[in-house]
């Protein structure tokens, strides 16, 4: 079965809202609560910037399910629908908790308005930036 883009993107937003409205209205990753993850990119650093080691690696934990997500939509793109990726890590990178926040870190600082921008969309950007993919030759 083939799904549209449009199709896909009205269920990830189905499966968004659904889960909003079983999370409590705020707390840390790990507490029962996986809004941080719709919250804006500003207010995800800041709460990670004063957490705990032990909570830092909940953030960690969370940007590594983001990517591993996104990662298996290029997965994919690429299989499936002879697409071209979303972005493209290095063969044999297996990128980090700590790299993945330096990574939404950095864009942030370089493009503030990207501060107001849930997290998840934040991190696809940046990752698009820091690991393009080669046009494809024809």
């Amino acid at each position: 079965m083939r799904l549209s883009v449009p199709v896909l993107a009205a269920g990830f937003c189905l499966l968004s809202t659904m889960a909003q409205a079983q999370a409590p209205q705020r707390g840390y990753p790990g507490n029962g609560t996986d809004a941080l993850l719709n919250e804006a990119a500003n207010e995800f650093l800041q709460q990670y910037a004063t957490a705990s080691s032990e909570l830092k690696g909940m953030f960690y934990r969370h940007v590594i399910d983001v990517e591993d997500g996104l990662s298996w939509a290029n997965v994919s793109l690429k299989e499936d629908r002879k697409e071209q990726p979303l972005y493209c890590v290095p063969t044999g990178l297996s990128l980090t908790g700590g790299q993945l926040m330096n990574i939404l870190q950095k864009d942030v600082e370089e493009t503030p308005s990207h501060g107001k921008v849930p997290v998840g969309l934040v991190l696809l950007v940046a990752l698009k930036k820091v690991f393009p993919c080669q046009p494809a030759s024809r």
